[in-house]
């Protein structure tokens, strides 16, 4: 196990869900394994069909990346996330969930070149419940892990946005581990503005996600944009995978946002140039 530090950034999801960024330097070591065996949930089947188990091994021995799914605390999160303030701690996803979650997982990695893959994610924590500070949370990273909840009502937990999180957390990891234009893009922002934060200072608050022409025209997709750099990146990252002839579109009527994804898409560029953005 690596050195890890405190969470340090949050995102709401529709006021309700939220998501945590870590910066740790490590990341919990695991090998690929199917476990057979998990006590504790009888409802729940106590292994993955020979279909699904062929699946993740598969995404193991093309990308490298472990998916865990049996939740144990002590194995899924850092000491460090266990304590207090933090206080994580997740909950079983039933496996008959997950087929869903890995068509997701196989769809997103098939956006980046294996190699950088490779490099920058070992593996995906999958939960049925995720929680920190007391608050739900969507997902969070560390520097080579993504934790997701995969939640119930597929209202809010659908393939699109189950995919949106991927990406932004994956965004964070990138940003972590390679060179970003930190000074360029702030400059882009409008004189004397300051980010709220890390995110964390803006849970609980409505419409985080509500998008307006002032926003736009400084730059910013939504409210949550404005918590922290790494935060705006982050929903830029979404559109740009999800969203890009919508992005092209508000990129055409506010020069500011545009800059911001020249900018993006060159530190994409520069980890892989053959990655394309409409």
């Amino acid at each position: 196990m690596g050195e890890y530090v405190s969470l340090n950034t949050a995102q709401v999801v529709r006021s309700t869900v939220s998501r945590p960024s870590a910066t740790p330097t490590g990341v919990i070591g695991a090998s690929f394994a199917v476990v057979l065996l998990f006590l504790g949930h009888p409802s729940f089947a106590i292994q993955p069909s020979d279909t699904m188990t062929a699946s993740l091994e598969k995404v193991h021995a093309e990308y490298g990346v472990t998916i865990k799914y049996h939740y144990k605390a002590e194995e899924f999160f850092p000491t460090s996330w266990l304590r207090q303030p933090i206080n994580g701690r997740g909950e079983q996803i039933d496996l008959d969930a997950l087929p869903s979650p890995v068509k997701v997982l196989n769809g997103f990695l098939g956006r980046y070149l294996k190699s950088v893959v490779k490099r920058n994610l070992k593996t995906v924590f999958l939960m049925s419940d995720l929680e920190f500070y007391g608050k739900s949370y969507g997902g969070t990273h560390s520097r080579t892990a993504v934790y997701l909840r995969i939640g119930n009502d597929k209202r809010i937990w659908s393939d699109v946005f189950l995919t949106s999180r991927l990406h932004s957390e994956f965004s964070s990891i990138l940003i972590q581990n390679y060179d970003f234009p930190t000074t360029r893009w702030q400059a882009l922002n409008t004189a004397g503005f300051k980010y709220s934060g890390s995110g964390v200072e803006v849970l609980g608050t409505k419409k985080l996600y509500g998008q307006t022409e002032e926003l736009l025209e400084q730059g910013f997709l939504v409210r949550y944009s404005q918590s922290s750099l790494e935060n705006d990146f982050n929903m830029l990252s979404d559109w740009l995978f999800t969203r890009p002839e919508k992005l092209a579109e508000l990129c055409q009527k506010h020069e500011l946002l545009a800059s911001k994804r020249t900018l993006a898409i060159e530190f994409y560029a520069s980890i892989d140039k053959r990655l394309k953005f409409e």
